[in-house]
């Protein structure tokens, strides 16, 4: 998720729109689905445990982040420099959309 927002800011506008279309699956979504492919561990193949060891190793990354982030003394700023950034983002992107 980091890493698609950071691509969508580092896009040119006319770009963005195109980012935005082909983003990943959230959080809750790629969460829900590791947690269903988790149910029947012992019939899986060694790839597909392999790729459930991937997916819960990127989901705790995540977490680990989010941790850090909301241990930050300076959360509040944070949320309200990203919440700007995530707004002008939008804007471009819609307005470039709308051309």
């Amino acid at each position: 998720m980091f890493s698609w927002i950071q691509s969508l800011w580092s896009a040119p506008a006319p770009q963005q729109v195109q980012v935005i279309e082909q983003r990943e699956p959230s959080f809750e979504e790629r969460l829900e689905r590791i947690l269903s492919r988790s149910r029947g561990i012992n019939t899986q193949s060694d790839s597909e445990l392999a790729g459930l060891v991937n997916d819960i190793d990127a989901i705790l990354s995540i977490l680990e982040s989010a941790l850090k982030i909301l241990d930050s003394r300076d959360l509040e700023a944070r949320a309200k420099r990203l919440r700007t950034r995530l707004r002008r983002s939008r804007t471009i992107a819609e307005n470039a959309r709308a051309a």
